[in-house]
């Protein structure tokens, strides 16, 4: 259902494993169809709404669908409907465990809990600041030291800041921007993610259901899967020693409707 990559705009960056990826789920809608004007607009025409509330789910887990299942109610589709597409919302406050290998400079970054956001003097706060993870000395230590750490999906915005230690008390300027959907060309990945306006909490995304879908008298089955192997971005710097932050990247997902 998420989401998002830094631009490389530092020496290296990488994807790696996200062991915990959790989600707050806020509403799950199908969509007879969508516009698709630009890979932002996450338009749901005849959108029909199938879960809500507030619920927390760790993609990275092998129980999740099941968690999924108890979040969506599919009784009462108009019959007949043809469903193309789903629309998730979903908050941008995420808790990951990941690691990633990093080769210039020479990092293998983890998640760490110690580490925040920007929150003294004129603070950018959560939305515009990216934490930093720790550089371990081989990939199995970062593997195994890796800890949940709280991130927040980024504004897209040239006056973002990368914070250069755990407390961000020491930061640079950064000019922020996602992977377009476009170039990564997996439909598994999304096909629109909405660009939230400064102070939105939330963000919505738009997936192509695997094959079009026809309500008929049964209620279906809605199932959701998810792959978080490259879950985790990460980003190498020198900053006084070598330094790595910590950020997103799109999960894959799998939309399917069955009788």
């Amino acid at each position: 259902m998420l989401i998002v990559s830094s631009a490389a705009v530092f020496a290296d960056w990488a994807t790696g494993p996200a062991t915990k990826y959790e989600v707050t789920m806020l509403k799950l809608e199908l969509c007879t169809d969508a516009p698709l004007t630009t890979e932002f607009d996450t338009t749901c025409t005849g959108a029909v709404v199938v879960g809500t509330g507030n619920k927390v789910f760790d993609i990275a887990s092998v129980n999740v669908g099941a968690s999924v299942g108890q979040f969506i109610s599919a009784t009462g589709l108009p019959v007949g409907t043809t469903f193309k597409y789903a629309k998730p919302t979903f908050s941008r406050q995420f808790k990951m465990t990941g690691s990633a290998t990093l080769s210039n400079p020479t990092c293998h970054c983890r998640t760490e809990t110690t580490s925040t956001f920007q929150q003294l003097g004129a603070a950018k706060g959560p939305y515009k600041s990216e934490q930093v993870g720790v550089c371990e000395v081989d990939a199995a230590t970062a593997a195994s030291n890796a800890e949940p750490q709280v991130l927040y999906m980024q504004d897209i915005a040239a006056d973002n800041i990368t914070c250069e230690n755990a407390n961000c008390s020491a930061t640079q300027v950064t000019n922020y921007s996602r992977t377009p959907l476009s170039y990564l060309n997996d439909p598994l990945l999304g096909k629109a993610l909405e660009n939230p306006p400064v102070g939105q909490t939330y963000v919505s995304a738009i997936y192509e259901i695997e094959s079009p879908y026809t309500v008929t008298a049964v209620a279906p089955k809605v199932e959701l899967a998810f792959g978080t192997t490259k879950g985790f971005f990460a980003d190498s710097f020198t900053a006084g020693g070598t330094v790595c932050k910590a950020d997103l990247y799109y999960p894959m997902v799998r939309v399917r409707i069955t009788d």
